[in-house]
């Protein structure tokens, strides 16, 4: 099933530009995740109403062809967009730590239980979080989440981590270094 992680990465970028959540840091292994996010009530605070139930119709992706999407029609927003109280509720959840998680794991969790017919939740607990509150505090984190893979022997470089922001970081920066 390691093919799933790829799901998850793709699921979490996708949802990464639909939500008020910075993604910083994450590391998928085959059991577990890491993520390093950041929530911006600023930046939903600035959305118009119409960009609000835009978003949050692309909240609910489908897998389709190897890609996370979600077609949405002026009809389904305009049905937000009349009721005022609603946007404004679902403004707050766009840059809500729970809902980006439950957004990243119910999708997951519908897909794979229709692949083994099975259901339940993907992963077996709710998500764990703890808050960063200064520099060192995100340095140290994000120094756990990079060497994961490593230290779990799923990895033996920060190279060949797959499925890593640190794979990612360390691409771009030989593409650029070339």
């Amino acid at each position: 099933y390691g093919y799933r992680r790829d799901w998850i990465q793709k699921l979490i970028q996708h949802q990464a530009t639909v939500f008020a959540v910075d993604v910083g840091n994450y590391s998928i292994l085959h059991n577990h995740e890491h993520l390093i996010v950041r929530t911006r009530p600023d930046i939903a605070a600035n959305w118009s109403d119409e960009e609000v139930a835009w978003r949050w119709r692309l909240a609910w992706p489908r897998w389709q062809d190897g890609v996370w999407s979600r077609e949405t029609t002026d009809a389904q927003i305009q049905q937000l967009l009349d009721k005022p109280a609603l946007v404004a509720s679902l403004r707050g959840h766009l840059s809500s730590l729970s809902w980006f998680m439950a957004r990243c794991k119910e999708p997951i969790a519908k897909l794979a239980n229709a692949e083994t017919d099975c259901t339940g939740h993907f992963w077996a607990a709710r998500f764990g979080c703890r808050e960063l509150v200064d520099e060192g505090a995100l340095l140290t984190c994000s120094v756990y989440v990079d060497l994961n893979q490593v230290k779990a022997g799923a990895a033996e470089s920060l190279e060949t981590s797959d499925y890593s922001a640190i794979q990612d970081r360390l691409r771009a920066w030989r593409s650029r270094e070339a």
